[in-house]
């Protein structure tokens, strides 16, 4: 073989070389592209997973409060002996059937009933505002379901609850 018959050989492969080279160059610079990108994916997900327990605890702390809120809640609205309450009633007087709207006071509770003396009471009525001591006396020891009353929360209330609180 002569030397010039390795010409087109060796031509070829610096072209190869040279192909190669920049071939694995522009490899390199993507593969660094893509390092870069894994990395800033990877601080993203380490601050996103810091934010998420984060936001998990504030939500654990929320549940507690509106725990706590609820427990306040029902020991407020709990009737006990001595509450004012405020109940309706349908009563027959006269002719007619009327509605009466009764507040009173709680004689003894139990877990279903309620013995209520009423003081007062509201109706549209006629014949009931003409014989309101008639309509009050007709309240006086009654046994009432619990649903059908409402806790009147007035300031003794309150006063009262927390004093409740502050002793037990």
């Amino acid at each position: 073989m002569d030397d010039f018959s390795l010409l087109p050989l060796l031509t070829a492969s610096i072209f190869i070389n040279i192909f190669l080279f920049a071939s694995q160059k522009k490899f390199q610079n993507i593969f660094k592209s893509l390092l870069s990108e894994i990395k800033d994916l990877q601080n993203l997900l380490s601050n996103s997973t810091g934010n998420i327990d984060k936001i998990i605890q504030e939500n654990k702390n929320l549940l507690n409060q509106v725990e706590s809120l609820k427990k306040n809640k029902e020991k407020l609205l709990t009737i006990k002996t001595g509450d004012k309450v405020i109940c309706g009633e349908s009563l027959t007087g006269g002719s007619n059937d009327f509605e009466v709207l009764y507040e009173c006071h709680v004689m003894e509770a139990t877990e279903k009933k309620l013995k209520l003396n009423a003081f007062d009471f509201k109706s549209n009525d006629d014949w009931a505002n003409k014989n309101r001591q008639s309509v009050i006396s007709f309240y006086q020891d009654k046994w009432t379901n619990r649903d059908k009353c409402e806790i009147i929360i007035d300031k003794q209330h309150i006063r009262d609850s927390k004093l409740d609180d502050l002793i037990n």
